[in-house]
């Protein structure tokens, strides 16, 4: 599962757009995007998640050697469009794979909503992150997260202008 980044439409024309719909509620709004799935080989499909503000921009994560200000609600929406297609696709992954940053989240997600009994069986999940030691060249900003189901944590994002983080 990745972003539907600008330019992958142009660059694999086959990728092509489903019928599911996510309403993913952050704060105290709900935001909507789409699913694309592309099928280049049998039994492999890689699924893109779509929402045109978030992921169509000039940069993967920077634009000018600055952070996107709402990165944070970027990947906050697209972690939980994965946990949502992990436990409601009509096969179940054995594995989650999350990572980096932008997917940080994931394994919390999908903890929560086994341990509010909304998801009995949840696939094990892994975590990996590419570059530690640029990560740790980091500030802490504090934030909220707030997501449905009740699960409210406040605590310290660890953050930087570099395009590796690492939330240890």
């Amino acid at each position: 599962v990745t972003p539907l980044y600008k330019g992958l439409l142009e660059k694999f024309p086959d990728i092509a757009p489903t019928d599911w719909k996510f309403e993913v509620p952050i704060g105290s709004t709900t935001i909507s995007g789409g699913l694309h799935t592309l099928s280049p080989e049998p039994n492999l499909t890689i699924y893109f998640v779509d929402h045109r503000e978030f992921f169509w921009r000039n940069g993967l994560y920077t634009e000018r050697g600055y952070d996107y200000p709402d990165n944070f609600v970027r990947f906050l929406f697209f972690s939980q469009c994965v946990v949502h297609l992990a436990q409601h696709l009509d096969w179940q992954p054995e594995v989650v794979h999350g990572h980096d940053w932008p997917t940080g989240l994931v394994s919390a997600l999908m903890r929560h909503r086994w341990e509010t009994g909304t998801w009995a069986n949840p696939a094990r999940t892994c975590f990996t992150i590419h570059n530690l030691v640029i990560g740790l060249q980091t500030h802490p900003v504090r934030c909220q997260i707030e997501v449905s189901g009740g699960m409210q944590r406040r605590g310290s994002l660890l953050h930087s202008s570099t395009h590796e983080r690492s939330g240890i």
